[in-house]
């Protein structure tokens, strides 16, 4: 792994598993298929570890993209770019010719079924079937992304909880 810069909240993804993606080559652009009921994603960052545990239950289509984006490794490499006291939000590839494909490929929308507590993320998104590969990570209790009426659109629907290393971004390097 090689040494990356440090934002000033101290999150920054620094490589996720996952093969090269074809799409970057000119390969097959959004195909996403069925995830697993539940699956486990290592975040790698310059301040440690987050493992976080997705459910598909939980909301099926944008859990079956986000898992079809870390197998072919969009987020390697790709930082932390906003960070508040509310959330830690990251999206882009940081390859313009890979996020032109992804980017605007929108999911339809979903009901909330599980509540944006401290840990859950979800996709972020600006109105209806906005979310694609932006997603955040709750600082605190959010609740009230669970029915908030955003651009057409009622609620966040998380995808995952943090299971280890919501305290990454308070260690020192």
């Amino acid at each position: 792994m090689r040494p990356v810069a440090r934002t000033a909240s101290g999150w920054l993804v620094v490589a996720l598993a996952g093969a090269a993606c074809e799409a970057e080559r000119g390969g097959p652009a959004v195909v996403v298929e069925p995830a697993p009921d539940s699956f486990a994603v290592v975040l790698e960052t310059s301040q440690g570890v987050v493992e976080v545990d997705f459910f598909r239950a939980w909301s099926p289509q944008a859990v079956d993209r986000l898992h079809q984006l870390v197998r072919m490794g969009f987020w390697s490499g790709a930082r932390f770019y906003r960070v508040n006291e509310r959330y830690a939000q990251f999206g882009y590839s940081g390859r313009p010719a890979l996020d032109s494909v992804w980017v605007p490929a929108g999911l339809p929308d979903e009901p909330v079924q599980e509540s944006n507590t401290r840990g859950t993320v979800s996709f972020a998104r600006a109105g209806p079937g906005t979310r694609s590969t932006i997603v955040f990570v709750n600082r605190t209790d959010n609740q009230d992304l669970d029915a908030i009426a955003w651009n057409g659109v009622v609620g966040f629907p998380p995808v995952g909880r943090v299971r280890s290393g919501m305290d990454v971004d308070r260690k020192s390097t």
